[in-house]
């Protein structure tokens, strides 16, 4: 972003083209939020995530006009209007945008649009060449993408527990929108450090409680490995063949309890195996678990509290997710 720029001064800058004439008509440059700050305000730059990230976005918190046209107010939150503006003056934080914008406008998630993922007010551009010192003149390029502004997020990155803390519905609503996002042909995030690249940030909380999948700036398209309906109660197995909903749904933990196991003192595991709820201590092999060079008394009785913890987790995942699954209309 120029130096020194607010967001006013963005808009006077675009003014000049017809597509910041349109932004300009879009927005309203006199209103306050609830709380009767001024609008618009600075919510979040793309360098509060990394101190290098080439990407500089600014994002700020507007508000729709009254000279906004019908089809754009009509699934707008009707109590306040309010967009998030997303503002890029770099080369890869227009790239960004741009990558984003072609996401929310492909014709096989517009159905999403107000529900999984945030209504797309379009994507704004002005490039116009700018007197510099002397008789020098450079060019700037500015883009801005307008996005519904659906909900507060679950959490801060960092906040390893965000997802964990919500309700079972509300974490099951998520892999569920990640699965169906992904049915539609779109992953969110690039395969490589799916770990790193996943933020609780990106996962807001609607007024109607559902979530709300945002920030698709390194989404892509994507042939799924994992059919139509799909229970992941049932067929976590396939929901594994694709590794970002794998990663969703384990960081969700929407999964039954798959394997007991035993740890040392230290809690390492020392060895672990499928789970069977209708299998006891005696039905295991304690040479294929590694216990052989125990008393077989001390190496049935550790297999028989691993079955009972088990167990326990077990039956608090049906007791979590029982309603949540019985409501899965997949």
């Amino acid at each position: 972003m120029p130096l020194g720029w607010r967001f006013e001064d963005i808009i006077e800058f675009m003014h000049d083209v017809a597509s910041g004439r349109e932004l300009r008509t879009m927005l309203d440059t006199t209103s306050r939020t609830e709380s009767g700050e001024q609008l618009p305000f600075h919510l979040h730059s793309s360098k509060g995530d990394c101190q290098w990230d080439p990407t500089n976005i600014m994002i700020y918190v507007h508000r729709l006009s009254a000279g906004a046209t019908t089809e754009m107010l009509r699934c707008a939150d009707t109590s306040t209007n309010e967009v998030v503006c997303k503002v890029a003056s770099t080369e890869l934080g227009r790239k960004s945008l741009v990558n984003e914008a072609r996401i929310y406008e492909d014709p096989r998630v517009l159905h999403l649009q107000g529900k999984e993922i945030p209504m797309f007010y379009g994507l704004f551009e002005a490039r116009t060449p700018v007197q510099r010192c002397g008789d020098s003149t450079d060019t700037t390029h500015i883009m801005c993408l307008v996005l519904e502004k659906c909900g507060s997020t679950i959490g801060a990155d960092d906040d390893k527990d965000a997802l964990l803390v919500q309700t079972p519905e509300f974490r099951l609503a998520t892999a569920r929108a990640y699965w169906t996002l992904h049915q539609c042909g779109i992953r969110k995030e690039s395969p490589y450090e799916l770990s790193k690249l996943f933020r609780p940030s990106n996962i807001l909380i609607r007024e109607d409680g559902s979530p709300c999948i945002i920030d698709f700036a390194r989404a892509s398209k994507h042939i799924c490995p994992c059919g139509v309906n799909i229970h992941p109660a049932e067929k976590w197995y396939i929901v594994k063949g694709c590794d970002e909903l794998g990663f969703i749904c384990d960081y969700a933990r929407i999964w039954p309890p798959r394997f007991a196991y035993i740890t040392n003192n230290d809690g390492d595991i020392v060895c672990q195996w499928h789970y069977l709820r209708d299998q006891a201590a005696e039905d295991y092999d304690l040479e294929e678990l590694g216990l052989e060079d125990l008393e077989p008394n001390v190496a049935l009785e550790m297999v028989q509290a691993a079955l009972e913890k088990c167990e326990a987790r077990w039956v608090k995942w049906e007791t979590d997710f029982a309603y949540a699954f019985a409501t899965w209309q997949a």
